[in-house]
């Protein structure tokens, strides 16, 4: 465990909740300062609550492919974390690098139009004039500059919102009550007790895609996203053998150590295995990555939920808290 999850499971955290009514308070004080622009495009939030990956980029991946079906023409925009180049790009798996747009990205726009820039708004407006008609804004849900069309939360059912407290006094960025508030259907992952609300909630699941050739061999599993044990369980569901797994932070930078460590914590004849997102951020073929596919429980659901907000049947909007 982390320390920061120690921290957060300890009597330590009912210490530090004065600190998390400053950070609240700032998140209030910056949305109150900002006045929010709208753009061409309907623009759709897939967000979290919590510090760390929820699973939003393979829910905004599975909603462009719904919208797809319908005969829409999506694009994800992000920022692009820890990117050292600040252009406006349509990424390019072929010429872009890490440095230039940041992992997400980078595994995204093997799918689906993807544009980073140096913020939200100017990458939704690149998006917008390439020709887009829906913009997913992956990530966001605190960002007051853009305003969102239609916002869902995506919620770890396993973790769920943590011990319910904001940092640093907890995992999370945002009250649930106020999340709750701001958004319009919930995206539940994995199995485990759904948020108290009266909007509507569609439950999913990531099933790893192990290939058949890797089952039964010995497999050395490491990850660097928000919860690294759910990229470890989806193997064990999947028929993997894993004889060790190590775990690193979100959005990790590997260095020359780290790939040192992980070579000699390979035994002979196992075979390295990542996530798509880390597998980016590695030299080419030191690991194998395994894809995730998100299965909806009620697809159809979804997909009627999608297709009624576009004909302007859907939710009504919430106001935007923090």
């Amino acid at each position: 465990m982390a320390l920061k999850d120690r921290i957060w499971a300890s009597p330590l955290s009912r210490l530090l909740l004065p600190l998390s009514w400053v950070y609240r308070l700032g998140g209030k004080l910056r949305a109150a300062l900002v006045r929010p622009q709208r753009i061409k495009t309907p623009v759709i939030c897939v967000g979290n609550a919590v510090v760390g990956g929820a699973g939003k980029t393979p829910v905004a991946l599975a909603l462009a492919e719904l919208l797809k079906t319908q005969g829409h023409q999506p694009a994800l925009v992000y920022k692009g974390y820890k990117r050292t180049n600040h252009e406006t790009l349509r990424v390019d798996p072929a010429r872009h690098t890490l440095a230039d747009v940041g992992d997400e990205p980078l595994m995204a726009a093997a799918f689906v139009p993807t544009f980073v820039a140096k913020t939200r708004l100017r990458a939704a407006q690149a998006a917008a004039d390439s020709g887009a008609d829906l913009l997913i804004l992956d990530d966001g849900l605190q960002n007051p500059t853009l305003i969102k069309d239609l916002t869902f939360l995506v919620v770890d059912a396993q973790y769920g919102f943590g011990n319910g407290r904001v940092l640093p006094a907890g995992s999370l960025r945002m009250t649930p009550k106020d999340a709750l508030h701001r958004v319009d259907a919930v995206i539940l992952l994995g199995n485990g007790p759904a948020p108290t609300t009266p909007k509507p909630v569609f439950r999913a699941h990531l099933v790893s895609l192990l290939p058949e050739a890797l089952k039964g061999k010995p497999l050395v599993a490491f990850a660097g996203i928000g919860r690294p044990e759910k990229f470890f369980q989806g193997l064990g569901h999947a028929g993997a053998t894993l004889v060790d797994t190590l775990s690193f932070p979100d959005h990790h930078t590997y260095t020359p150590e780290d790939i040192a460590l992980l070579t000699r914590c390979t035994p002979e004849g196992a075979i390295r295995v990542t996530t798509g997102k880390d597998a980016v951020r590695l030299p080419p073929q030191f690991a194998t990555p395994i894809p995730a596919l998100l299965v909806w429980e009620d697809a159809e659901g979804v997909a009627d939920f999608l297709s009624g907000w576009w004909r302007g049947e859907s939710v009504a909007m919430t106001l935007p808290l923090y």
